[in-house]
This record gives structure tokens, C-alpha cells and sequence, in this order.
């Protein structure tokens, strides 16, 4: 592991330790290749739902505008992003 500077806590000096993900994955019994697969899908994860959030939380005029164009006769493009986004169809 590697070390840091000390740092001050109180009159103790505590070593300041980062651990690393081979030390995590031995203490929880796991493959290393797995929980990193683990880790790369919780982050896609949280990307994505990061994004949804802010295409429906952060620009409500431009989901009004896309469902006002889903509604028109030629809006299946509209539609289908809006199917995807909010239902989560493929």
C-alpha cells in the first residue's frame, strides 16, 4: 500500500493509507476481473441515469418541444426517443 504524508490528529499521527482495489477485492473474496466488471457497470449505470435526470429535470422546454412534435403525424422520431427515454424500450 502506498503511504501519504502523515497528518496531525490530535497528539497522535495517524499514517494516511490509501487502499487499493486488489486489497479490496481479497477482503471481499472476490476476482479482481470481477468486481472491476462490477464497478465498470455500476458506473454506465449512473452515467446514464445521471443523464436522464438531467434531460428531464434541467430542459423541460425541449421535453414539451419534442412531445408537441411527437403529436404531429410525423413525429415517430419523437416519439421513439421519448419511448426510450422515459420507458426505457430498446
Amino acid at each position: 500500500m502506498t503511504q501519504k504524508p502523515q497528518r496531525q490528529l490530535g497528539p497522535v499521527l495517524v499514517p494516511r493509507v490509501e487502499p487499493k482495489i486488489q486489497c479490496i477485492a481479497l477482503a471481499a473474496g472476490v476476482d479482481l476481473p470481477y468486481l472491476l466488471g462490477a464497478a465498470l457497470l455500476a458506473r454506465r449505470d449512473d452515467a446514464t441515469t445521471r443523464a436522464k435526470l438531467l434531460a428531464i429535470c434541467r430542459a423541460p422546454e425541449l421535453m414539451k418541444k419534442r412531445i408537441e412534435y411527437a403529436k404531429l403525424p410525423g413525429g415517430w422520431r419523437d416519439r421513439d426517443a421519448l419511448e426510450k427515454l422515459v420507458l426505457g424500450l430498446p
